[in-house]
């Protein structure tokens, strides 16, 4: 399967959209099934793809658990550091 060059600022627009309820239909879906090519962002979408297993939904239709949330924050935190404009 070939796998998808993204750069750091779109994993973290796509992360955004997600928690703000603004992505296309299947933003979501397609960032959690699809490979990256950088490993770093492989391994944020692999974790974010566990989160509602790790951290199961407290109310129906979310997709995890507060904790879940908090983590794709940090990962959108991560992504924006300063050390990596």
């Amino acid at each position: 399967m070939a796998k998808l060059m993204r750069t750091r600022e779109e994993v973290a627009r796509i992360l955004e959209d997600f928690l703000a309820s603004r992505g296309g239909a299947w933003d979501w879906d397609d960032f959690i099934s699809l490979p990256l090519d950088d490993q770093e962002l492989e391994a944020i979408r692999i974790r974010c793809a566990k989160l509602d297993s790790e951290f199961p939904a407290a109310e129906k239709g979310h997709f995890c658990g507060p904790q879940g949330f908090e983590i794709i924050r940090g990962y959108i935190r991560q992504l924006r550091a300063p050390e990596h404009v």
